[in-house]
C-alpha cells in the first residue's frame, strides 16, 4: 500500500513539475513574441495596478495605444486610466480584454475605438490575423474569461488550434533559435500604463477633416457588432459609461462616421469622431504635425487628444480628480521615457 501511495506521489509530483515547466517555457515564447509592440508586451503591468482604482479603462487597436496617454490624462486632469489598447486589437478582443479587467477594476468611463466595427482585413475570419490574436490573448493570465476567448476565436477560425493557445510553445516551438538572455527576464515597462508613444512626424501636407453631412451609412460587420452590442451590454450591467471613438485619420469615411453615430443615437451613447470639425478643431489637431502616419498619432497628437478627452469626462461625465500614488510614481519613468524620445526625434 505504501508502495502505491509513493509511486501515486511521485507521478503527482512528476505531472506538477512538468506543467511548471511547460507554463514557464510558453512565457519565455511570449515574451519574446511580444517584444516587437510595446502595448502588447506591457499587458501585463494591467494586472500590477491596485484593485479599483482605475476610473477610464481604454481599448481598441494601435490608435488608441498610441492616442491617448494615461500619464498625461492623470498629471493634467487628476483622472487614473490605463490603455489597454493593441496592436489591430479587434471588437471581439476588446470584449474580452473588458471583461478580464472587470474581474480587477470598477472604472466609470470604458472608452472604445470604432475603427475595427468595419471590414479592416477582407478575407480573414476575424478581419484580423492570428498574430493579433495571439499579440492580445497571450500575456493574459489563464481565466475563464481567456478560456472563453480561445474557444470562441477558434470556433469562427477552424484553422486555428485551442491547445496552441494554452501551450504557445507548440506554436512559436521555431523560435527557439532567436532566443537570448534577456527572454528569460520579466520585462514590463512601468509608467506608461499602457500607451505606446510614437515621435514620428508624418509632415503631409494636411487634410482637413470632413464635416458631419447628408450621407450614406457603411455596414458594420455582422461579427464585430455582435461584439459591440455586448460590450454596450455588460457596460449597462456593471454601470459603467461607454464612449465611442474614432481618432484623427483621413482614411476615417463619412459612411463609418454616420454608422456609427446612429448607432450611438439608438443606443444613448456618446461618440467623439476626432475626424468631424467639432472635435478635431476642438483639440487643436493637425494630421500634418500630429500624426506619425496616416493612421496613428505621434506623442504630440497624443497629447492634445488626451487633454481634450479630459477635459469632456470631467464635464460631461463629472468624473472628479483625485490622487493616486501609482500614477504619482509613475510618472519620473513616463517623463524620461518622453524625454528620450524626443531627444532621438530631435
Amino acid at each position: 500500500m505504501k508502495k502505491k501511495l509513493f509511486l501515486l506521489v511521485r507521478r503527482c509530483l512528476f505531472l506538477c513539475l512538468l506543467t511548471a515547466a511547460l507554463v514557464y517555457i510558453s512565457s519565455v515564447f511570449v515574451t519574446h513574441a511580444s517584444t516587437d509592440w510595446t502595448a502588447s508586451s506591457t499587458y501585463g503591468d494591467f494586472y500590477q495596478l491596485e484593485p479599483n482604482t482605475v476610473d477610464v479603462l481604454f481599448f481598441g487597436s494601435s490608435h488608441v495605444a498610441r492616442a491617448f496617454a494615461p500619464q498625461e490624462l492623470y498629471n493634467e486632469h487628476g483622472l487614473t486610466s490605463y490603455n489597454l489598447a493593441g496592436d489591430e486589437q479587434s471588437i471581439q478582443l476588446s470584449y474580452f480584454w473588458l471583461e478580464e479587467a472587470l474581474r480587477t477594476q470598477s472604472p466609470q468611463v470604458v472608452v472604445l475605438d470604432s475603427c475595427f466595427l468595419f471590414d479592416y482585413h477582407p478575407g480573414q475570419p476575424m478581419s484580423v490575423g492570428e498574430g493579433s490574436y495571439r499579440k492580445a490573448l497571450d500575456p493574459m493570465q489563464m481565466s475563464p474569461v481567456k478560456m472563453r476567448a480561445i474557444h470562441e476565436i477558434c470556433r469562427i477560425d477552424p484553422e486555428q488550434s485551442e491547445l496552441t493557445y494554452y501551450l504557445p510553445f507548440i506554436r512559436y516551438h521555431s523560435g527557439w533559435q532567436e532566443l537570448d538572455a534577456s527572454c528569460f527576464r520579466l520585462h514590463h515597462k512601468r509608467g506608461l500604463m499602457g500607451y505606446t508613444p510614437n515621435f514620428l512626424v508624418w509632415n503631409s501636407t494636411g487634410d482637413e477633416p470632413f464635416l458631419a453631412e447628408e450621407s450614406d451609412e457603411a455596414e458594420m460587420l455582422p461579427q464585430m457588432k455582435e461584439y459591440l452590442d455586448r460590450i454596450r451590454e455588460l457596460c449597462s450591467k456593471q454601470g459603467i459609461t461607454l464612449l465611442l471613438v474614432k481618432t484623427p485619420s483621413p482614411w476615417q469615411t463619412l459612411e463609418q462616421h454616420n454608422a456609427v453615430s446612429a448607432y450611438a443615437e439608438e443606443h444613448g451613447l456618446d461618440y467623439i469622431d476626432f475626424n468631424e470639425d467639432e472635435a478635431y478643431y476642438g483639440a487643436d489637431y493637425w494630421y500634418a504635425t500630429d500624426s506619425s502616419d496616416i493612421e496613428h498619432a505621434n506623442h504630440w497628437g497624443a497629447v492634445k487628444l488626451t487633454y481634450y478627452l479630459g477635459d469632456y469626462l470631467i464635464t460631461e461625465y463629472g468624473l472628479e480628480p483625485h490622487e493616486d500614488e501609482q500614477w504619482d510614481e509613475s510618472n519620473e519613468f513616463y517623463q524620461l521615457q518622453i524625454e528620450e524620445g524626443e531627444v532621438s526625434a530631435a
